[in-house]
């Protein structure tokens, strides 16, 4: 992931958003951590905030959230249980039970990885990078809330 500058164009293209420098291409979670997005972030500030870009706004400082993530790994164990009963040589009959997602883990997405700018009203400063806002979905096997299934098979 990369962290993004809402409205910040360094290279004059007039675009919306732009990259933060100072980082390698995507290296935030790979090789690049916390420490390596603060530094980079103050550097930014110290060297750009406050100036104004080609577009005649002014670009704003940005901060970090006192807590976000890079975004979770997804756990997500199921298990099945099968009993199966024969009759005769030719039939026979299974019973199964499934759970998934069976230690309940909430797997979360939908990380912003905006960086948010400083608000100059501490009080009123809101954050929205590496948020989760959404959880994953409800679909069997899929990672969503913890869920399971009973069938029986009769072959002949």
């Amino acid at each position: 992931m990369q962290a993004g500058l809402t409205g910040v164009t360094l290279d004059g293209t007039g675009g919306y958003g732009g990259i933060l420098p100072g980082l390698p291409y995507h290296c935030l979670a790979i090789s690049c951590g916390k420490t390596d997005l603060a530094n980079a972030i103050a550097n930014f500030n110290a060297t750009y905030a406050g100036k104004i870009q080609a577009n005649g706004a002014t670009i704003p400082a940005f901060v970090l959230p006192p807590d976000y993530q890079f975004g979770d790994p997804t756990f997500s164990q199921d298990f099945r249980v099968t009993k199966m009963f024969r009759f005769k040589e030719r039939y026979s009959f299974m019973v199964f039970g499934e759970a998934f997602n069976t230690f309940n883990i909430a797997n979360l997405t939908g990380y912003s990885f905006a960086l948010d700018a400083k608000s100059a009203v501490p009080a009123l400063q809101t954050y929205g990078f590496g948020q989760p806002t959404q959880r994953a979905g409800q679909t069997f096997a899929s990672s969503g809330p913890r869920a399971i299934q009973v069938g029986a098979r009769f072959s002949f």
